[in-house]
């Protein structure tokens, strides 16, 4: 059986007020024998001069040996437990890097999950 892994992505502008999501998270993914959350944490990102590292966003880390059932449980239950807009699901699907991201209208799905290459501006 081959395991996928999905990297959740949160912004932290207006993330949960529920420290302990991430366990039911787990428990919903169990539960449905969708996978397991493996790990999760806080990525910080550049810093001002001369002042401390803010906090980036939350990651999740989830494991998973069927991924369209992971992904279909995550579509439902994230919005549903209060994640921000702009939450990401990162995977790989075919070798290819993919995101879904949570917007104002639902969910962008297997967007491309590489940045997007920054044009010149014109001269």
């Amino acid at each position: 059986m081959v395991t996928a892994f999905i990297y959740l992505k949160l912004p932290t502008h207006a993330l949960p007020r529920d420290h302990q999501w991430e366990d039911r998270l787990d428990g919903a993914l169990r539960q449905a024998g969708a996978g397991t959350v493996i790990g999760w944490g806080e990525s910080l990102g550049d810093a001002p001069p001369g002042q401390m590292r803010p906090l980036a966003f939350l990651r999740v880390d989830i494991e998973t040996n069927d991924l369209a059932s992971a992904r279909q449980l995550l579509h439902d239950w994230l919005p549903v437990a209060g994640v921000p807009q702009g939450t990401e699901l990162h995977y790989t699907l075919d070798r290819r890097a993919l995101q879904d991201r949570l917007e104002a209208t639902g969910w962008r799905l297997a967007l491309d999950g590489h940045p997007t290459a920054r044009r010149a501006p014109p001269r």
